[in-house]
This record gives structure tokens, C-alpha cells and sequence, in this order.
């Protein structure tokens, strides 16, 4: 009988804890943006952080490309939407209110007016930005092109604190920042015209202001017709005669994205966790450019590439 008891009073106990469980279990919805590349690395990263770090979290997957996804992830009942895209993100904030976002994959999420600053950003959002900060990548400049010291840069009001956390790496790195502001795209060739012979590298931004479909083909022409490599923003700009291109760890992401999608599930505030960027940086080269601009960059360097075009 006391066997009998006992074996009772353990599936009792069993079932309690199953429905306590099943009860404090949190659902996120992951929404991604029919413009995010390399979405499975990313994926399977946030899966494999989010549920090692909350093994309750249940996790589902939609496409904003769906018509449907805006009305299931609103009457899902999902305590955590987590947003890949610049626009995708646009559209949830919208449409769906009273949920914590936490977006991810996104370049520039200031300029872009998804948040209003880097810092703990306030209300129900926060997430991790494509950014890499000015030490990253002019540390990677300097691995590259060790012998350059004078980087120039063109910039919009948007970047002005990124160009100031350059200005305190120079004397760290050895280097000179000549940069030049400019309001409007328009002002970037004479800009490019006044720095001329005065910079050895032209560090290629993702400001807005900047970079636009027009001046981004000027950009590339004149950087080649004066053989000043430029380091870039993107690896599609290294294909289109950039030198080099920092990129991304998108599985590392993921689980960065998941990390801080565990903290609100343990309870902080989105608004009060700071917009995180990427830990981990890989570049890729363009092996033409090195060769026609007769530039002396050693054979380490191309084979830790991650890419060479």
C-alpha cells in the first residue's frame, strides 16, 4: 500500500511540475524580412542560445511576406516578438503595440529611425544592429594596410559620434583621421576632390547621407581612377572595387540576438537594454584591386580572408 502511495505521490508530483512548466513556458515569435540574407545561420544560432539559456521558450517562425503573419503573431498571444529587418521592424512597431521587440539584422537602426539612440532606447524596444564600432574596424584597417596613416572619411550628422570615437583611436593606431561633413550627397565629390593625395585609404561609411544611388558609383570611380583603396561597408562593394569589407558572423548574431531576448524573459525591460552590435568580424578582399593599385599586402592576410574576389 505505502508502494502504492508513494508511486502515486511521484506522478502527482511529476504532473505538478509538467503544468508549471507548461505554465511559466514564454513564446517568441521570430519575424524575418524577405530582405535578410543568410537567415538559416542566423536561425540556428538564436535556437540554439534561446533554448540552452530558457529550455520553456517556445519559438516560431514567420515571413512577413505572408499576408497572414501581421494577424497570427498579433492573435498568437507571444510575449517576446523578435524582428529581422529595418522595414519588417517598422511594420510590427506599428501595427502591434504593448509587446517588447527585440530586432536584429539591421545596419544603422538610428539613421534608419527604427530607435532613436544606441543606448537603452526606452518604451518596449531594443535589439542587436549590424554596426561595428570604430576600433573594430579600423583595427581591421590597420591589419590590412599596416603602413596606412592617413584615413579618410566622409560623414552626415548621423555619424558624427562615430567620427569622434575614431579621432580618440589615433594616436592607439597610429593614424590620422581627415574627415570632411557634408549635408547632402551632393557635396561628396568635392569633398573626395579636397582630401585628393592628402589620405592613403577612404574608409567608406554606411551614412545615408553619404552613400546614396547616386554618389556611391562617383565614389567607386574616382577611389579607382586615384588607386585609393577604400575599406567598405558591405562585401558587394568589395565586388565593385572596394579593397576590403568587414562581415558578419550571422550564427554569432543569432545567438547574440538570443541573449538578450533571455533577459526579458527573465524579466528586464527592453527599453532599459542597449542596442548591442556584432562581436565577431571576418572580412573579405579583393584580390584585383591589391594587384592593379600594386599594393603590398601579404599572403596571411589573403588566406585569412574569408573571401577573396
Amino acid at each position: 500500500m505505502r508502494k502504492i502511495k508513494n508511486i502515486l505521490l511521484i506522478l502527482s508530483l511529476t504532473l505538478l511540475t509538467g503544468l508549471n512548466i507548461f505554465a511559466e513556458s514564454k513564446k517568441v515569435a521570430v519575424v524575418k524580412s524577405r530582405n535578410i540574407q543568410f537567415y538559416d545561420q542566423f536561425f540556428s544560432g538564436f535556437r540554439e542560445s534561446l533554448t540552452e539559456n530558457r529550455r520553456d521558450a517556445v519559438i516560431d517562425e514567420y515571413d512577413i511576406e505572408n499576408k497572414d503573419t501581421l494577424a497570427a503573431v498579433s492573435a498568437g498571444g507571444y510575449d517576446i516578438l523578435c524582428v529581422l529587418g529595418t522595414e519588417t521592424t517598422k511594420s510590427i512597431k506599428k501595427e502591434i503595440s504593448g509587446k517588447p521587440i527585440v530586432f536584429s539584422m539591421i545596419l544603422n537602426p538610428v539613421a534608419t529611425k527604427v530607435v532613436e539612440t544606441m543606448a537603452p532606447a526606452g518604451g518596449n524596444i531594443t535589439g542587436v544592429a549590424l554596426d561595428f564600432d570604430a576600433a573594430t574596424q579600423l583595427r581591421l584597417l590597420k591589419k590590412i594596410l599596416p603602413a596606412a596613416g592617413r584615413v579618410g572619411v566622409i560623414y552626415g550628422s548621423q555619424s558624427v559620434k562615430l567620427v569622434d570615437a575614431a579621432r580618440a583611436l589615433e594616436n592607439e593606431l597610429n593614424i590620422k583621421i581627415v574627415a570632411a561633413g557634408v549635408d547632402s550627397s551632393i557635396k561628396v565629390p568635392a569633398a573626395l576632390k579636397d582630401m585628393g593625395s592628402a589620405i592613403d585609404v577612404l574608409w567608406l561609411i554606411p551614412d545615408l547621407t553619404v552613400c546614396t544611388k547616386e554618389s556611391l558609383p562617383y565614389i567607386l570611380e574616382y577611389a579607382g581612377n586615384a588607386k585609393i583603396p577604400m575599406m567598405v561597408f558591405a562585401p558587394y562593394l568589395v565586388k565593385a572595387g572596394g579593397l576590403f569589407s568587414y562581415t558578419y558572423d550571422y550564427k554569432d548574431i543569432g545567438k547574440q540576438t538570443a541573449e538578450v531576448t533571455a533577459k526579458i524573459i527573465n524579466g528586464e525591460s527592453a527599453g532599459s537594454i542597449p542596442i548591442a552590435v556584432p562581436r565577431k568580424a571576418g572580412f573579405v578582399i579583393n584580390k584585383k584591386v591589391i594587384e592593379n593599385f600594386n599594393l603590398k599586402i601579404s599572403s596571411d592576410i589573403l588566406s585569412e580572408a574569408d573571401e577573396v574576389y
